[in-house]
């Protein structure tokens, strides 16, 4: 009898865990759409701390069109970096996940898996214009990171000369001034 009563246990158990999985991947939200009016800017500066920013509350440094996206936008108060080397960095950031979960660990010698989800690609499905403007050797396209891009400017100088110990890199205004550029002739009057 007991060996009957544990059978009867076992089948009901798999019968609710073939429910629990048929409801769980039968009722998988629909990606959301688009909502209008909502846009999404995300900067990331390389080595710069919170505390070099008026918006953070330095008063004795200017920068007032960081401190107007800060005051305009969404601002976080505690972000952490996982690691402080800048493509897996922004691998991270880009991902939600760490390096041991992505495998980039290193400037360069790694590539961003094709495989994983980025903000890039899940903003892409859901109907939003993508683009993104680096400055740097480590976010160069061949690092796998444009992937749901529309657009990936990476005209950092590449090809130029190279200086002792330095790579090629834009410079921020010139950065910036593709940026707007580019989104002027997606929406002409922004």
């Amino acid at each position: 009898m007991a060996a009957r009563a544990r059978t009867g246990m076992f089948i009901q158990l798999v019968l609710l865990v073939a429910i629990a999985l048929a409801v769980t991947i039968g009722c998988r939200p629909s990606p959301a759409p688009r909502e209008s009016g909502l846009n999404v800017l995300l900067i990331t500066i390389d080595t710069l701390r919170a505390d070099a920013l008026g918006a953070y509350g330095n008063a004795t440094v200017s920068t007032p069109m960081l401190d107007g996206l800060a005051r305009d936008g969404v601002r976080f108060s505690r972000a952490l970096a996982q690691t402080v080397v800048t493509l897996p960095s922004h691998a991270n950031i880009l991902s939600g996940r760490y390096p041991f979960r992505h495998g980039v660990r290193e400037n360069s010698g790694f590539r961003f898996p094709g495989d994983v989800d980025t903000l890039a690609t899940l903003l892409k499905a859901r109907g939003y214009r993508t683009g993104a403007f680096v400055s740097a050797f480590p976010l160069d396209v061949r690092f796998g990171l444009a992937r749901g891009f529309d657009v990936y400017d990476d005209r950092y100088g590449k090809g130029a000369a190279r200086r002792a110990f330095r790579e090629p890199e834009r410079r921020a205004t010139a950065t910036v001034a593709a940026a707007v550029a580019s989104i002027r002739r997606l929406i002409p009057n922004p």
